[in-house]
């Protein structure tokens, strides 16, 4: 990662739940500490204006706000759409189909229809920064991040779509992404008016994913860096992203210490903690062993564990389990 390069501020969107709201402690100057943001936008249900408002009041709704989801993009629409989609092949529901893990995408994307400013980051509730970051270089180009990870299905859909295929070998799937208002609303209006079933651009993205995908079958940020790519490449500069997916095996999100966060900043740029992995209490106990830390960084304590197996195979960046590939 880059050191600071520009002062550009934008305004940081982050899309949750109440439940997921409540469930950690939110330090508000770690955002506009370390992330070239003015504002933070949450979006979400009626019940998370009730947990946001003691914390608007203390930031000032200049600092903080709330959207209610509906509003933006009325769920019951995006879910109706779904079950549309696998009826229409004589499918049931499926339960893995997901409505609310597409919602959350579909939100970030909409929210460029309501959007003021050239550009929004969008950031996922459960991922920290552990330094300061910039999202411009001096020139005030934008910074496109990327990692590690592939799903097939997510490329089918855009196959579908826009007829393109994958554009770079790494992933634009990072946790975050520094949207252009201008570029969004275009690719959106671009899948409005694609020959495939559906009003808005969600029902058509549910009408170009194959039954077989529908589980995992959509990224807004694979599609978005890739339509970039194919429609207007070179505003974008690629830059390697580096975050440990993984947070939640060594230590609870509310647990993270000012030394834990300088350790890890030497190697990483955020940390996650996906509720899914759960705590591991001797891998938290090597965690903060501080003779670890002396002898390793915190990318090399983390590669260690991956290699050991302990998540399945170790290869390309990536975890293989069960015959799939995981990001690390």
């Amino acid at each position: 990662m880059t050191n600071i390069k520009s002062n550009k501020l934008v305004t940081l969107v982050i899309p949750t739940t109440g439940k997921d709201y409540e469930r950690r402690k939110w330090d508000f100057s770690i955002y506009f500490d370390r992330l070239p943001v003015k504002r933070i936008v949450f979006i979400g249900p009626d019940e998370l204006e009730e947990k946001l408002a003691k914390d608007i009041k203390e930031q000032g709704e200049d600092r903080v706000l709330f959207v209610e989801e509906n509003t933006l993009l009325p769920y019951d629409n995006v879910k109706e759409q779904i079950i549309r989609r696998v009826k229409k092949a004589g499918y049931g529901m499926d339960e893995n189909s997901k409505p609310g893990w597409y919602y959350q995408q579909f939100l970030k994307m909409q929210y460029s229809r309501i959007c003021d400013d050239d550009y929004y980051l969008t950031w996922d509730a459960d991922t920290i920064p552990v330094r300061k970051i910039s999202m411009f270089d001096a020139d005030e180009n934008p910074y496109m991040d990327v990692k590690h990870e592939y799903c097939e299905g997510y490329f089918r859909t855009i196959k579908n779509l826009f007829g393109m295929d994958k554009v770079i070998k790494e992933s634009f799937i990072s946790e975050h992404m520094l949207f252009n208002v201008d570029l969004m609303t275009e690719m959106l209006n671009e899948i409005e008016q694609l020959n495939l079933d559906g009003d808005l651009f969600y029902g058509k993205i549910f009408n170009a994913i194959g039954l077989e995908d529908l589980k995992r079958g959509f990224a807004e940020f694979e599609t978005f860096g890739t339509w970039v790519w194919n429609r207007h490449n070179g505003i974008y500069k690629i830059r390697n992203w580096k975050s440990l997916r993984r947070g939640n095996i060594f230590t609870k999100m509310d647990d993270l210490t000012d030394e834990d966060v300088k350790w890890l900043g030497e190697s990483y740029d955020a940390i996650s903690f996906e509720s899914y992995h759960p705590l591991i209490p001797d891998l938290a106990e090597m965690f903060r062993n501080t003779e670890y830390r002396r002898k390793m960084t915190a990318e090399e304590f983390y590669l260690t564990v991956l290699k050991s197996g302990i998540f399945g195979e170790f290869k390309d960046n990536m975890v293989i389990s069960d015959g799939k590939y995981w990001p690390i």
